[in-house]
């Protein structure tokens, strides 16, 4: 059983703002133990378009039943394991106008006990383990422009937007081979743009491209060929969609040139994806 409460009080003073918490966590499998996660987080605005963030933050993450009690043919659970906790770091800053917006962070986190399917040989079994410390460095970059919000009665292009992320990580020194916590997401970029075909026709296209750190097992013809570096891949995608009266009517293509990837674990993702959709918004009185 768990009991959880839940305190916060938010402040404002003039161009700051102060949001302070405090959770308070007891699970009767952690011996009685009790756990405090207190969290804050501080706003302050330089003007109406210009802010600037930071947080503290404390988690935890209580082990699932497959986790600790799970049995199969592949994998096999943990009934020791103890509860994953972390604490997150970020500053952030962002700024607006009418037709510019950019969200930019830098966070970092310390995590321990951190939980992790493991095998020390493809041999053996998937079991669950704590790593004793895993510390994330990472950073965020968003910004949008409203092309048509620049230039009156130019609808053509209406948006771009570019998304990055960036993490690393310093890892235990460990001979384990790691089924997903230290698989993580190095790089991630996504572009984004829309733009008018014709009166209410508007084409929505995404680029990705990511690099992910780690590696996978790799399976030849059903014969185990070694453990696999994750390689970078890039997905685009388009979006035609007709909007008029209430009434939506779209058609996307996913994965465009069809590229053969993988993204976690040693599973082929999907090629090129055809979706056809029809939506309308009724106002009831």
């Amino acid at each position: 059983s768990t009991f959880s409460a839940f305190l916060g009080q938010k402040l404002y003073f003039s161009k700051l703002a102060l949001n302070v918490s405090l959770n308070v966590s007891r699970n009767s499998d952690q011996a009685l133990k009790w756990f405090f996660f207190p969290g804050v987080d501080v706003h302050y605005s330089f003007t109406d378009q210009s802010t600037i963030s930071a947080s503290m933050n404390k988690t935890m993450r209580m082990p699932t039943f497959t986790d600790l009690y799970y049995s199969g043919p592949l994998n096999v659970g943990n009934t020791s394991l103890l509860p994953e906790k972390a604490i997150g770091y970020e500053l952030g800053y962002s700024y607006k106008i009418n037709a510019f917006q950019i969200n930019t962070s830098v966070f970092y986190s310390t995590g321990t006990d951190l939980i992790d399917w493991v095998k020390k040989d493809i041999s053996d079994k998937w079991h669950t383990i704590n790593y004793s410390e895993i510390n994330t460095l990472g950073g965020e970059l968003s910004a949008r422009v409203y092309f048509d919000r620049i230039i009156d009665n130019v609808k053509i292009i209406r948006y771009l937007q570019v998304d990055y992320t960036y993490l690393t990580q310093q890892k235990p020194t460990t001979d384990h081979i790691s089924n997903y916590s230290l698989n993580y997401l190095k790089h991630r970029l996504d572009l984004a743009l829309s733009h008018t075909i014709f009166k209410n026709i508007v084409a929505d296209w995404h680029y990705a491209w990511q690099d992910r750190n780690g590696q996978y097992e790799k399976y030849e013809n059903g014969n185990y060929a070694g453990m696999e570096n994750y390689s970078p891949f890039s997905l685009l995608s388009l979006k035609i969609g007709w909007q008029a009266k209430g009434w939506k009517i779209y058609g996307m293509v996913d994965n465009i040139f069809n590229n053969s990837y993988f993204d976690i674990g040693n599973i082929v993702q999907p090629g090129r994806w055809f979706y056809l959709g029809i939506t309308k918004k009724v106002d009831f009185p």
